[in-house]
C-alpha cells in the first residue's frame, strides 16, 4: 500500500532509550529555565562564574533560555506527537519550574 503522508519523525521503539530521551529534554527544560531564573533582576548573585555572567549579561541568558525551553518543546514533539509533545512540555516546564522557584532560594539561608 501507497500512502500520501508518511511520519517523518524519529520515533524510537525501545522503551528505556525513549525514557532517557524524554529524561535528557527535561534537563535541557531545567537549563532553559535556570538561565531565565539567574537573569532575573529578583535572584540573588553568588561568586559562581556562571551566574556572574549570567547577571551581567541578562539578556543574552534570557535569549539563550527561551532557545533551550523552545528547543526542548520541539524535541517534544518530535519524539511524542504534536499534542502529547505540547502537553508533555508545559508538564515539564511547570514541574521544573516550580522546582527551581522552590529550591534555589533555599540554599542561600543555609550556605550562611
Amino acid at each position: 500500500m501507497y500512502y500520501l503522508y508518511q511520519k517523518q519523525s524519529f520515533q524510537i521503539r525501545n522503551r528505556s532509550t525513549q525514557l532517557f530521551m524524554l529524561l535528557s529534554i527535561t534537563l535541557i527544560v531545567f537549563i532553559g529555565f535556570y538561565f531565565c531564573y539567574i537573569a532575573s533582576q529578583k535572584a540573588a548573585v553568588s561568586k559562581l562564574p556562571l551566574r556572574l555572567w549570567a547577571k551581567s549579561n541578562a539578556g543574552m541568558s534570557k535569549s539563550i533560555g527561551g532557545f533551550f525551553v523552545l528547543g526542548a518543546l520541539l524535541l517534544y514533539v518530535a519524539q511524542t506527537g504534536i499534542g502529547a509533545g505540547i502537553f508533555y512540555g508545559l508538564v515539564a516546564l511547570m514541574t521544573v519550574a516550580s522546582l527551581v522557584v522552590i529550591l534555589l532560594p533555599m540554599q542561600w539561608k543555609f550556605s550562611k
